[in-house]
């Protein structure tokens, strides 16, 4: 799916697929158990399965234990998997020796739903795909990445010692969108077997899933290599179709992480920067984590002009859930326990253009920095925001 113009699409991204649901399947994991003895077993369902804005009814996925963790606090991009009978076909021509693994019929990848008719070369990011049965509508959100568990419930044949590397299938699914796609739910419904389906809206017709996968993960799933341009980079980074975990909060850190000569300071939309000197004085003290993509209701309505009067510390502490208590210490701020991807965040300090900023390491390759800076929004009672390159806010609760 590569090689033509940027600005332009090919002509059949403006063909809107149409398909049907192959089968259902739901998780049932093993209580108590961190990682099931076998990857991706799923239990096929013929009954007609509700989904509403969190995923299938009677199933238990990964993002609703660990969104909290992980996920920004929002599993909602990740709502649904979704795979492709066309992929197992294609995965069955990639992997001759390999091709038993998929022989019988399953959703040997962990999806909720097999399509028909739909695949990471006819899918585009953002599709809204809705069912003929109503009044389910799905939105997807980004190409699935694969994780270690992929090459673990299907080694390679003959053995690569290091999942991910060239020649496994976590590496090859990756790199072209073949290991099915994730989506939002953007109006409840319900799905069966048989049930028809077609894409009704694609507002980004120049990014077909498999091509999207090429831009970020073509070499390796581990870390981004982008391979596009800048325009497509300051798209993307901005393109709210796009998932936050894995896609946007790395392209954004990659952004960030190639551009650090530039100012980090973008005054007009995440309000007034606080100085250098400002912000050594205001960083120590209690920050809350809560609301990291910019959505949760209690941070937006925090972001308006106006202070509301019922906005007391207790009642932004209800709002806020976790905190974490920062330390200046030297030239270093650190976290008092462990925050996003469960590790102590350390920053060092950095004075960006006369504004407060700060630079965190997390540990290097294959992992970029993150960065953030110090803003006041508001203009009377002002809160105080550290925003994250990934697209994190944190404001202060204590010692302003």
């Amino acid at each position: 799916m590569s090689g033509y113009a940027v600005d332009s699409s090919p002509p059949s991204m403006h063909i809107l697929p149409e398909g049907k649901v192959m089968s259902v399947w739901e998780r049932h994991p093993i209580e108590g158990v961190k990682e099931q003895p076998v990857h991706f077993v799923r239990r096929r369902t013929d009954q007609r399965k509700s989904v509403d804005a969190i995923g299938l009814e009677d199933s238990r996925e990964w993002h609703r234990d660990h969104y909290k963790e992980f996920m920004h606090g929002e599993p909602w991009d990740r709502a649904v998997l979704v795979g492709c009978k066309k992929h197992y076909e294609d995965l069955k021509s990639k992997f001759v020796d390999m091709r038993h693994y998929w022989e019988k019929e399953d959703a040997t990848f962990g999806e909720q739903f097999i399509l028909d008719g739909f695949d990471g070369d006819n899918v585009c990011i953002g599709d809204v795909i809705e069912s003929e049965y109503g009044p389910l509508q799905l939105q997807v959100t980004c190409p699935r990445l694969c994780c270690f568990r992929v090459d673990h419930r299907y080694p390679a044949i003959p053995p690569i010692k290091h999942s991910g590397h060239e020649g496994t299938v976590r590496q090859w699914c990756s790199s072209n969108g073949r290991a099915g796609f994730l989506c939002r739910v953007l109006r409840p419904g319900s799905v069966q077997q048989e049930d028809k389906l077609r894409v009704v809206r694609r507002p980004h017709p120049k990014y077909p899933l498999a091509y999207l996968a090429s831009l970020f993960y073509e070499h390796s799933p581990l870390a981004i290599h982008f391979s596009g341009t800048e325009k497509q980079l300051v798209e993307l980074c901005n393109m709210q179709e796009l998932c936050m975990m894995e896609w946007r909060e790395r392209l954004i850190d990659y952004q960030a992480h190639m551009t650090t000569g530039h100012a980090l300071v973008d005054p007009d939309s995440m309000g007034e920067p606080i100085t250098y000197e400002e912000g050594l004085k205001l960083i120590e003290g209690e920050w809350c984590l809560s609301g990291a993509a910019g959505h949760a209701g209690g941070h937006e309505r925090m972001k308006q002009d106006d202070p509301h009067d019922d906005e007391d510390v207790d009642y932004i502490r209800k709002l806020a859930g976790d905190t974490v208590v920062l330390s200046l210490i030297g030239s270093e701020v650190h976290t008092d326990k462990k925050v996003f991807e469960d590790k102590h965040w350390v920053g060092k300090l950095r004075n960006d253009h006369g504004h407060f900023a700060l630079e965190f390491d997390l540990g290097g390759f294959p992992a970029f920095p993150r960065y953030a800076f110090m803003a006041r929004v508001g203009k009377a009672r002002g809160m105080i925001y550290l925003v994250i390159s990934s697209g994190g806010k944190w404001f202060k609760l204590s010692g302003v």
